[in-house]
């Protein structure tokens, strides 16, 4: 994976040659995906009580951990139904694709609600193909945050999105800080959103 940097002279921001993402958070397109946001207590009610209620998990951290997923996948969701024009970033990811901007918007959409969330460390994407740290500076809970790692591909098969096929969000959350070289056995939780067709 490569860590060359580049500036992105419409808004400065310094991108990985590979992966043109950076993980920030910030918008690579003018496409908003906030709009929703008034409805995210609701949201997230309603997914805490389904995760401890029915499935037993006990972990408050590993519940905002799945809360914060869902509101990242909230997010691709409004992305997904108002992004009309599939254009190219001009980019491959580190698998070889060429990446939408709709990617990197979705990509973005994830990491912004995973460092809001507070609990997680690590962050990798396949638009972001390096570890990055995505740890709160402070925990508002009171709680010791930062106890998990995500690996994580914000849009699986984008690259027929055109063809109205139903595509995805796929994520591993992992204990600690770190996720490469980790197992599938080592997750504490794994996560898949399908989105589609139109």
């Amino acid at each position: 994976m490569s860590t060359a940097t580049n500036t992105d002279a419409a808004d400065g921001v310094a991108r990985k040659e590979h992966g043109i993402n950076d993980g920030s958070g910030h918008q690579c397109h003018d496409h908003s995906y906030t709009g929703i946001d008034g409805d995210a207590a609701k949201r997230i009610d309603s997914l805490t009580t389904i995760l401890a209620d029915r499935y037993g998990v006990q972990d408050a951290r590993l519940v905002r951990a799945l809360c914060a997923l869902g509101e990242g996948t909230a997010h691709i969701a409004v992305l997904m139904t108002n992004y009309v024009e599939h254009t190219y970033a001009g980019s491959q990811n580190a698998s070889g694709d060429e990446q939408l901007h709709l990617d990197i918007d979705c990509d973005n959409a994830v990491f912004a609600a995973i460092r809001e969330a507070g609990v997680f460390a690590i962050a990798a994407s396949e638009e972001t193909p390096v570890e990055t740290d995505v740890s709160a500076t402070s925990s508002s809970s009171g709680e010791e945050g930062n106890v998990f790692s995500v690996g994580f591909d914000p849009l699986d098969g984008s690259s027929i999105i055109d063809a109205n096929f139903s595509v995805g969000s796929i994520f591993g959350i992992w204990p600690g800080k770190g996720v490469l070289g980790r197992t599938g056995r080592e997750q504490v939780a794994s996560a898949v959103s399908l989105y589609g067709p139109r």
